[in-house]
């Protein structure tokens, strides 16, 4: 025994020198190796181009990510079943999907609108967004002041990030009016994402991808894109992969290393899109939900205190027209009673009038005047087609108009449009 102890307690040096030399050249072959691929690969590809979500992105420690002010975005839309097409539209200089804005005008009263990706309206025109609808009904109605419609929309943005960039590019513009679009089938998640959170069922490529923008994943990302834009081997995988922060997936998949979050559970094998229509809610559904409800207050009073008027709307969404709920809701559910039709408009409703808010009623707007709802959708993207940009533009009109007493005095006397500045 004691023999053996001798012999464990001191290892022959020569040994250790050898472990030591074999480590060192081993290291070596594989730089060597990797270095003579990267060379190959630089000669076979050419150069990295750089057109992805990588640089189109940027981290930001106050809202997870930003569109850089000038940039094009490059924005993947669903077409078909399995089919998928890009489209590309560019950030005006202040950050806006819109036009460059000067200092407001005399003659001139200025909407924001405020909201997600339904506001920025992708897969349309600059001129079939919301905001442009909107404002060339303003122009038809001869008011006595110009009505520029600003479009803050930004995609996959929730309250607290909206709130952000509110403070940011929102009030830079001079508003007189913000009016806030909600669309509670993401935004709940997206609240509960900054927390490290998410729902129980959920899109699993676009929950991981948010959760490397956590600032306890900063080095992940920051290698990442390191790799992404200096390495051909790196961008190759990365791109063949479908994933340009490739490192921050695998470190966020392997579980034995700590990233500072919870760990990811497996998405509940359900319709995620239908999450918040669930009949009895679990406690993240209740927990993104009141902290979604103080981040729209906090909106309201961030407005309040640079004597900005405010009005908010939800978004209602396809499963809305009993067609779609019962082809894609009701067919798919594990039992009749699962979910609940147009809860996501109730508890929006509900919400409103506790909080005092002044609101739009965009949901019984459209199904007024659309009896098929889900005819102002894109089929597969979801997203607003040109009609239901026009269709929602007219309920915000019409609404405003009835509800909001500034508009209703510019239309007391009308005249002939002028444009700001003359």
């Amino acid at each position: 025994m004691l023999y053996w102890r001798k012999k464990t307690t001191h290892p022959n040096p020569s040994t250790s020198r050898k472990v030591l030399r074999y480590a060192a050249l081993l290291a070596i072959g594989c730089v060597v190796c990797v270095a003579m691929l990267e060379v190959e690969g630089r000669l076979l590809f050419g150069p990295n181009r750089m057109s992805s979500q990588m640089d189109e992105v940027v981290a930001d420690p106050d809202c997870l990510y930003t569109f850089t002010p000038g940039m094009t975005l490059s924005w993947s839309m669903r077409v078909g079943p399995a089919e998928t097409k890009v489209v590309h539209f560019g950030f005006s200089q202040q950050g806006l999907r819109d036009r460059e804005y000067g200092p407001k005008q005399g003659n001139e009263f200025r909407i924001l609108l405020l909201g997600d990706s339904f506001t920025m309206s992708p897969g349309l025109k600059v001129g079939q967004a919301i905001s442009r609808c909107l404002e060339q009904l303003f122009e038809r109605d001869g008011l006595r002041k110009h009505v520029t419609v600003i479009n803050a929309g930004f995609g996959g943005y929730g309250p607290w990030q909206e709130r952000v960039m509110l403070e940011r590019r929102g009030f830079p513009v001079e508003p007189d009016l913000v009016v806030l679009q909600l669309f509670l089938f993401n935004d709940i998640n997206d609240t509960l994402i900054r927390r490290g959170k998410n729902l129980r069922s959920y899109d699993e490529g676009n929950v991981r991808w948010e959760r490397t923008l956590l600032p306890s994943m900063a080095w992940e990302r920051r290698l990442s894109r390191f790799l992404y834009r200096n390495s051909k081997i790196y961008y190759e995988t990365a791109n063949r992969a479908s994933e340009p922060n490739l490192l921050g997936e695998l470190v966020e998949r392997l579980p034995f290393f700590p990233t500072g979050l919870p760990p990811l559970k497996p998405s509940e094998k359900r319709n995620h899109q239908c999450e918040i229509l669930l009949r009895g809610w679990y406690p993240e559904l209740q927990e993104g939900w009141q902290a979604l409800q103080q981040d729209v207050i906090g909106i309201q009073s961030d407005c309040a205190a640079r004597d900005i008027d405010f009005f908010v709307y939800s978004m209602p969404w396809k499963f809305l027209d009993r067609n779609v709920w019962d082809e894609e809701v009701v067919r798919q559910a594990s039992s009749p009673d699962q979910y609940e039709f147009g809860k996501d408009v109730a508890i929006a409703r509900d919400f409103f009038a506790r909080a005092k808010l002044p609101f739009i009623d965009m949901a019984g707007g459209l199904t007024a005047k659309r009896e098929r709802l889900g005819e102002l959708f894109f089929p597969y993207e979801g997203h607003l087609n040109a009609e239901g940009t026009q269709a929602v533009a007219e309920v915000l009109h019409d609404s405003l108009v009835r509800q909001y007493p500034p508009l209703t005095g510019l239309l007391a006397d009308r005249t002939e449009p002028s444009k700001p500045g003359n």
